[in-house]
């Protein structure tokens, strides 16, 4: 896949261009949105689909809106369901499916290019449903033990652009959640990532520069 050609698709279509009927939240809607996303990527991959990015932001930010705002099992699904099109792995066992890959080799291109990567991205809502998972132990009578839940430098770093930024910008909520040693903790494991993420990993390193940028040098965030 030419990374020219997926950029040039979303640059001419953007990620909001288009109004969108309201996302349904339930299990078969999970399903509908990820054949979507698939069937897109499918017909991009044989014939460089000019609609591409137009059939494939809707159900994808409907995707993350159902992580956001489902409970239970159905916000379980449907971060299992967004792990492969942001670049994670598959479900073991299963035949890979080459369309995921399409699919989010395109949506880290277009997130690289966003100007806005802790407010208005695809990482800023995927970090953002994400985040309910950690509530239990980083809100409330808890909170001291929060860092030891919290994606560490490892993992960051094994894990893929997309995935690997959104677990950065949990560091950087659980900052502004945390008070005292929880909160240092957490202020030096940001620090850490943005000492050692290397240059080459363009999205993981804007990503951590953004976030330390805000914590340490509020100033130049406002340049």
């Amino acid at each position: 896949m030419h990374r020219r050609t997926i950029l040039a698709v979303f640059l001419l279509a953007g990620l909001t261009a288009q109004a969108t009927p309201p996302c349904r939240i339930t299990e078969d809607a999970l399903m509908d949105y990820e054949q979507q996303i698939l069937a897109a990527s499918q017909d991009f991959a044989h014939h460089r689909d000019p609609d591409f990015a137009r059939r494939l932001t809707p159900p994808l930010l409907c995707l993350l809106e159902i992580q956001e705002k489902a409970d239970g099992l159905l916000k379980y699904l449907a971060n299992s369901f967004l792990r492969p099109l942001l670049g994670g792995s598959q479900t073991a066992g299963l035949l890979k499916d080459r369309r995921y890959k399409t699919a989010s080799e395109a949506v880290r291109i277009m997130t690289e290019k966003n100007p806005d990567l802790l407010r208005g991205s695809v990482l800023t809502l995927h970090a953002r449903g994400a985040w309910d998972f950690y509530k239990g132990f980083c809100e409330g009578a808890l909170e001291d033990s929060c860092p030891d839940f919290l994606p560490d430098e490892k993992l960051i770093s094994g894990q893929s652009p997309l995935l690997g930024s959104s677990s950065m910008l949990l560091l950087h909520r659980a900052y502004f959640q945390l008070k005292g040693k929880p909160r240092e903790e957490v202020a030096n494991r940001i620090r850490n990532i943005y000492r050692n993420t290397p240059e080459s990993e363009v999205l993981k390193s804007k990503t951590i520069k953004e976030i330390y940028r805000e914590i340490f040098n509020p100033l130049l965030s406002l340049v």
